[in-house]
């Protein structure tokens, strides 16, 4: 909250320029560590046999883009390339939006960080005809 403040102040400055990165990095930083305290807590949750599942309908491309568009600024801070090709239109399934968030989050993250510089990150989405077998 209070680098949210300060990114309100500097956005009211004439010259903002040479403090808006370092607030900026300071407001990423602030957000990553609350992702790890919600996963700690999440964790504590599942051993204790209590985490919460809020299933609704739910977009699945705009879950997707939201989460792609939420690591854009991670992934050119390290040079990588993310590109999100997602060919879902009109497709909604019964979830619970936060936890496919934070695994989306854990999985492009993790992906981000272990890419070397030049490296490209796609996330794909297609629909396929489902194919039952018996036996």
């Amino acid at each position: 909250m209070g680098a949210n403040l300060l990114s309100m102040k500097v956005a009211r400055l004439r010259e903002p320029a040479d403090i808006k990165k370092p607030v900026d990095t300071i407001q990423r930083t602030a957000n990553t560590m609350q992702h790890l305290l919600g996963d700690l807590l999440d964790m504590a949750s599942i051993q204790a046999g209590r985490l919460s599942f809020e299933p609704q309908p739910m977009a699945v491309k705009s879950v997707l883009l939201d989460s792609c568009d939420s690591h854009q600024p991670m992934a050119r801070e390290k040079g990588v390339d993310l590109h999100c090709d997602v060919a879902i239109d009109d497709v909604d399934v019964l979830s619970d939006r936060a936890r496919v968030l934070q695994v989306l989050g854990n999985l492009l993250g993790n992906a981000i960080k272990f890419c070397a510089p030049g490296d490209t990150v796609t996330v794909r989405a297609d629909i396929r005809p489902v194919t039952y077998w018996s036996v």
